[in-house]
């Protein structure tokens, strides 16, 4: 949980949900980048009246870190996705 709340956003002045659908729309993706952004802001919007219960860890502004997280990471340099990850070749790079 620690690499979820100490996490720093690559682009603080853009870490709203707003900003990072307009991200995730300006990027090349296959569509896994949009999906898990939207399950993302979902499971924030759906867990709101379940805070503090320690069956639901993922809590407050995590669901946007965990946004930040994904953005960021599919908007850095080589591949985005493990593509046939119960392979060994997928894993050769």
């Amino acid at each position: 949980m620690d690499e979820i709340t100490n996490y720093k956003p690559v682009h603080p002045d853009q870490a709203t949900w707003p900003a990072i659908y307009d991200r995730i729309l300006d990027q090349s993706d296959d569509g896994h980048g949009s999906k898990l952004l939207r399950a993302l802001s979902y499971g924030e919007q759906s867990s709101k009246g379940y805070t503090d219960e320690a069956r639901f860890p993922i809590q407050g502004d995590m669901w946007l870190l965990l946004g930040n997280m994904v953005i960021d990471s599919v908007q850095d340099k080589g591949r985005t996705w493990v593509h046939s990850a119960g392979f060994d070749e997928a894993w050769d790079e």
